[in-house]
């Protein structure tokens, strides 16, 4: 005898409203709301803005804000032999970030398409209620033989650092072990490195250091 088992949740569910089986019913409900939100949580949007678009967006959010400022624009000195490279790590950093926790951090890309606007080429800015924290410039200027030469370089200890300490501003809700969500921040953020010569250890009451293998 051959028994056809139901193809989806959904179709029980409407089964047992039929036979009035209200327990079962109501635990495959509460499955599948929680399968809708894991679905709509993994989904990852990213505002690209430009020319001050941003400001509203900061000022409004209730989440600590990480933004990319990538202004390629800006050709006033040729760029050094790593830095085409060292802009595509940085990049690679912010996907893999907010990726990882884009539903705790806003992430905004500036793509400023005005290079008057600014002399930044690439600098990542935190914010937490509101406010800049923190910024961390990814570029200088390097005097070679004949003339001067930009530097991008991608500073990955420095971003990982600044980034758990917006994460730590954010309020722990009610009943959680905050030095347990530090420990838990921290091995997420290991896991966001690019670089492979990069450690990252836990110290003691969830300190992190970043080491040169």
């Amino acid at each position: 005898m051959l028994i056809f088992l139901p193809v989806c949740l959904r179709y029980i569910c409407t089964h047992c409203r039929y036979y009035l089986i209200t327990g079962l019913c109501d635990m495959i409900e509460e499955k599948i709301q929680e399968r809708s939100q894991m679905r709509t949580e993994s989904v990852c949007h990213i505002p690209v803005v430009s020319n001050g678009e941003d400001q509203a967006m900061i000022a409004k959010s209730r989440k600590p804000v990480i933004k990319l400022l990538i202004n390629r624009h800006n050709n006033k000195f040729s760029y050094t032999a790593n830095s085409d490279d060292n802009l595509l790590r940085n990049l690679e950093m912010f996907d893999k970030l907010a990726v990882k926790f884009h539903h705790r951090i806003l992430f905004i890309k500036d793509i400023n398409s005005n290079p008057s606007d600014t002399n930044e080429i690439c600098t990542w800015y935190f914010y937490g209620h509101g406010k800049k924290h923190a910024e961390v410039c990814c570029t200088s200027i390097v005097y070679g033989t004949d003339k001067k030469h930009t530097k991008v370089e991608c500073p990955e200890a420095k971003i990982l650092e600044e980034t758990l300490t917006i994460l730590l501003c954010e309020d722990v809700p009610n009943g959680s072990n905050k030095q347990v969500e530090n420990l838990k921040l921290t091995s997420e953020l290991a896991n966001c490195s690019i670089d492979d010569d990069e450690e990252v250890s836990v110290g003691a009451c969830g300190t992190t250091k970043y080491r040169r293998k």
